[in-house]
């Protein structure tokens, strides 16, 4: 069974959430964050800044889980751990709502990753694809490092791998872009 923390300082959500996942997870209801929890669901019309591995929920801000919500997509991000896509219009990524502004190579970085479609992109085709054939392999370190202090803060989006390159986790993808 998850353990799910729900910090809200509104008890009727906070029981609108236990009553709702009853069967299906262990939920505390808290005014602040308690590490140990599977799932993190974050009010963001209570007081504090939601932590970067939250789900968001509000009544009027961008966020994961638009209040009031069905019991069927409150149960979806608590089974499903859905985190939310990432999207690139020219230079600014989205991410749960928050808009990041990128230099162009991050931008053309992350752009590469997501048509990847959560496949591998290979350092040999980062380098060909973004820098030419001049670049020295190093500056890829470089500019992923910049791009994961920009956009992952505390998640892990962008996953390397030695032999197979970089690619972005599939769960961070949209459905039109795991399609």
């Amino acid at each position: 069974m998850k353990r799910v923390l729900v910090v809200t300082e509104n008890a009727y959500l906070g029981q609108k959430i236990k009553l709702a996942v009853l069967d299906r997870a262990e939920v505390t209801v808290d005014r602040a964050y308690i590490s140990g929890y599977d799932i993190c669901l974050w009010d963001t019309d209570s007081s504090g800044a939601p932590r970067a591995d939250a789900v968001t929920m509000s009544r009027d801000e961008p966020c994961d889980l638009k209040i009031p919500f069905s019991r069927e997509a409150l149960i979806g991000y608590i089974l499903e751990q859905k985190v939310g896509g990432i999207s690139l219009t020219g230079r600014i990524c989205e991410i749960r709502g928050k808009k990041i502004k990128l230099t162009e190579l991050e931008a053309r970085l992350l752009a590469l990753l997501l048509e990847a479609k959560g496949g591998f992109v290979s350092r040999e085709e980062i380098l060909k694809e973004i820098w030419g054939n001049g670049a020295d392999a190093g500056v890829i370190n470089v500019y992923v490092h910049y791009l994961r202090e920009k956009i992952e803060q505390g998640e892990k989006i962008i996953i390397s791998s030695r032999n197979n390159g970089y690619k972005i986790d599939g769960k961070y993808l949209t459905e039109a872009e795991n399609a």
